[in-house]
């Protein structure tokens, strides 16, 4: 029997998946002349996250993370920044941990911390900056859209995906939790990421160092 061609769903996808990396290509290009580099970066824009259920997680750190903002939640949205003290963490995760805070009218995301994990894998340190002053669009949309979903949502969202750094491909666990203040609106974010490769017990992280928050 013929096989059953494929329909124009399918082929939209594909479609939408070859615009983002075209669009990837030539802003990364245009802006830096390096196409081999780009290797990691079109491998990047093909892995599209997986949401999972919270419960789900896989990573005894993103466990515990979940677990520690609980406790502290209870039957609300998300506890305050007032109750979080991000030195109850294990030392080895705060370096992966983020913060933002969430402004409105219009919508925007700032970082109140910015682990020194995510320092050393964007070269920058963004404690203070906005989401849009990252230097790709295409990257500010993607997290702009994913934080916003915790906004709108008002619920933790994890997400499965693969990255890729320093041409390792490595199964990386995104959790986000939401803060707030008056337990109606989300004004915070903590994000944990914990990342593993196929085939190795865990990648060296960088060393924790002294808390820095912009207050």
């Amino acid at each position: 029997m013929a096989a059953k061609p494929p329909s124009h769903h399918v082929f939209h996808c594909i479609a939408c998946n070859l615009t983002t990396i075209i669009m990837f290509t030539i802003e990364y290009v245009s802006r830096t002349g390096d196409l081999s580099a780009m290797i990691e970066f079109e491998y990047r824009a093909l892995n599209k996250p997986r949401e999972v259920a919270p419960e789900q997680c896989t990573s005894d750190d993103t466990q515990f993370v979940y677990s520690w903002w609980r406790a502290k939640c209870g039957s609300r949205i998300g506890p305050s920044w007032r109750e979080i003290n991000l030195l109850e963490l294990p030392a080895a995760v705060i370096p992966r941990v983020l913060v933002v805070d969430v402004s409105y009218q219009p919508m925007d995301f700032t970082y109140r911390f910015f682990g020194t994990w995510h320092v050393t894998s964007h070269n920058k340190d963004m404690s203070g900056r906005r989401v849009n002053d990252f230097e790709f669009a295409a990257y500010r949309q993607e997290l702009t859209k994913g934080y916003t979903a915790v906004v709108r949502r008002r619920k933790p969202i994890l997400h499965h995906l693969h990255i890729n750094l320093n041409r390792l491909t490595y199964r990386s666990e995104r959790l986000r939790l939401p803060l707030s203040e008056d337990g109606k609106q989300v004004d915070g974010i903590i994000s944990i990421e914990s990342l593993r490769p196929p085939s190795i017990a865990e990648p060296p992280m960088a060393a924790p160092e002294t808390i820095r928050q912009v207050q």
